[in-house]
């Protein structure tokens, strides 16, 4: 357990849950980028038992698309499975073992990773047209936003 989810767990038990950033905070840092920039991101999923298992799957173009977060907005949630659930809006199964894979993209984000982004609508536009078919293009305006989401 590294400092930071040793500190967590130890405030967590002293006082409960207490979120690192406020709601306006959160906003803030989903429009600069931020969280895309953060050098240590966290990926949390159940644990898959098979051996070849992998982080997730790699498209033929390369690219190796996981949701995730910067460990530094999981910090706070320790290491339990049920605040980092609810902080990512994945959903908990107490009958399932989960796992938190924390990725080191290095000091240079230029090197390794640079292409990570808080997925709101207008930023999940950029990318969609860059690797969707062109087939698709003029479908993203009509999926991309929050009333198709309903």
């Amino acid at each position: 357990m590294c400092r930071e989810t040793k500190n967590a767990r130890e405030n967590i038990i002293k006082n409960g849950y207490s979120a690192k950033y406020s709601d306006n905070t959160l906003a803030s840092k989903a429009q600069d980028g931020s969280v895309g920039k953060s050098r240590f991101l966290g990926n949390f999923q159940p644990i898959n038992n098979n051996p070849n298992a992998k982080l997730a799957f790699q498209k033929p173009n390369g690219l190796v698309a996981i949701w995730a977060t910067s460990f530094d907005m999981l910090e706070n949630a320790d290491s339990d499975p049920q605040i980092i659930s609810d902080l990512l809006a994945t959903g908990y199964a107490s009958e399932k073992e989960y796992v938190l894979h924390v990725v080191d993209r290095g000091e240079n984000l230029g090197d390794f990773g640079e292409n990570t982004f808080v997925p709101t609508w207008d930023k999940l536009a950029e990318p969609a047209k860059k690797h969707l078919d062109p087939k698709y293009y003029d479908a993203t305006s009509d999926v991309l936003n929050s009333d198709f989401q309903k």
